[in-house]
């Protein structure tokens, strides 16, 4: 699975209207292309932060995705009042899922950089070692890495059923990141926790 993730400092005043935008309008042309696995839409309602994600079958049905969606993205962050789109593209190299999101829960999204040549060893430490203590934290849903593999940049999304159960687990989060780091030589670049507003990414069939 391939990621598009597009990231708009909003206003936060006009969240709500960006998020009515983005269900009308971006997600059925999303659920229309050839190879979309759908779209989530997390916000900070503090900050403005808001980060929409479409997710692909291949890199083929990606790339040809964005006729259609460019324009769009500069519709989202005119409704949200924001400035230009940052957008990154990215590779699915991890996903638990013990629970689907739903619209109400949250997520704590945690950006990293690594050496390009140390990504598969810093996804194997994260599968076969941090990926488990975070599953033991109250009120899990699922978690993701996503990877960009020419620029070592990476992000680990882990959702909760709730803003209380992700409130209650950040002590524990922290210390999770810290060891996890470490272990992955990567170096925490930034850590942001939101609502989960639209909810709709499916896994690919299997062939």
């Amino acid at each position: 699975m391939l990621v598009r993730a597009t990231t708009i400092h909003a206003d936060a005043h006009r969240i709500d209207e960006g998020v009515a935008f983005v269900r009308d309008n971006v997600v059925p042309v999303v659920e229309g292309l050839p190879g979309g696995l759908g779209l989530s839409m997390l916000v900070d309602r503090d900050t403005g932060a808001t980060t929409v994600t479409t997710a692909w079958a291949s890199m083929q049905a990606r790339t040809a995705s964005d006729a259609a969606l460019a324009p769009l993205r500069v519709q989202i962050a005119e409704r949200l009042g924001g400035g230009v789109a940052a957008t990154e593209l990215l590779e699915l190299a991890v996903l638990d899922r013990r629970r689907s999101a739903e619209p109400g829960f949250w997520g704590r999204t945690t950006r990293v950089r690594i050496d390009p040549h140390r990504v598969d060893s810093a996804i194997d430490a994260y599968s076969s070692s941090t990926l488990h203590d975070v599953q033991l934290l109250e009120g899990y849903c699922s978690a993701v890495l996503l990877v960009d593999r020419a620029s070592g940049h990476a992000a680990v999304s882990v959702t909760f059923d709730s803003r209380q159960a992700l409130e209650a687990s950040r002590v524990h989060a922290e210390s999770l990141r810290q060891a996890g780091s470490a272990k992955a030589g990567a170096d925490v670049t930034d850590v942001r926790e939101s609502e989960v507003v639209l909810a709709g990414i499916r896994m690919p069939a299997r062939a």
